[in-house]
């Protein structure tokens, strides 16, 4: 199972995602691009609308289409875990350079593949990292039910998209199972087993919304809490992941 087809697919963009490459099926994605990604941006499959979009009565869902849109357009070349693990590093890169100089804002760095002795994800070419893959994804979907759940019938069009999409069946299956139940904070805690995994969870999960409730800044605010993350360097991952989808 290949996760990072699986978020871009759920977002919208690379491999898995219907119609992203003018209504052609495209190929399934290859290592040896950036953080060993060798795929399009998420535009073109965010353009096509992913199965994040087809989620018709949920903001959650509708807000995740249009974040992925803009991400897309401005993080060409990366997708994936690539993108989430790259956000992550970059903010936490950003955030320790401002405390190395007493708060004063420090140059950004540029969102790029986090470096592969970093401890931050870059591809799902490992065991762990398809383990990390998969906990990001069901962090988005979490994230994304934060204020409100799917009921039957909007299930039933999230599963009919789903249908459509070029994944394996092992894949859709564990969408569907996915979107069925989304995990708690609790067990999402329980799997971020690492700093820099957490980082990844709470970078991912901002990146589903656009924080404009009060249960998504709730939710937010308990699981950066439940996570360890400090408060500045939560913010930190939202100014990164605004910069990026501005």
């Amino acid at each position: 199972m290949d996760p990072t087809r699986l978020i871009n697919s759920f977002l919208g963009g690379g491999a898995g995602a219907p119609g992203a490459s003018g209504g052609q099926p495209q190929q399934p994605a290859r290592s040896g691009g950036p953080g060993g990604l060798d795929m399009r941006s998420l535009a073109a499959g965010a353009a096509a609308g992913g199965l994040a979009g087809f989620m018709l009565n949920s903001s959650g869902g509708r807000r995740m289409r249009r974040q992925a849109m803009r991400a897309g357009r401005t993080a060409a070349g990366l997708g994936g875990l690539a993108l989430v693990g790259g956000l992550a590093y970059k903010a936490y890169s950003d955030h320790k350079a401002r405390q190395a100089q007493g708060g004063a804002q420090a140059v950004p760095q540029q969102l790029a593949p986090p470096p592969p002795d970093s401890g931050f994800t870059a591809s799902g070419d490992t065991e762990e990292g398809q383990r990390v893959g998969a906990l990001i994804l069901h962090a988005m979907i979490a994230a994304a039910h934060a204020d409100g759940v799917m009921d039957a019938a909007e299930q039933a069009k999230v599963f009919d998209r789903l249908g459509q999409t070029e994944l394996t069946a092992e894949e859709k299956a564990f969408l569907m199972d996915a979107l069925r139940a989304p995990k708690s904070i609790d067990q999402l805690i329980g799997e971020a087993t690492t700093p820099e995994i957490a980082l990844e969870v709470y970078t991912a999960s901002v990146m589903a919304i656009e924080i404009d409730t009060p249960e998504e800044r709730a939710y937010l605010d308990t699981l950066r809490d439940r996570l360890g993350i400090e408060a500045g360097l939560a913010g930190e991952i939202e100014s990164a992941v605004a910069a990026q989808a501005a």
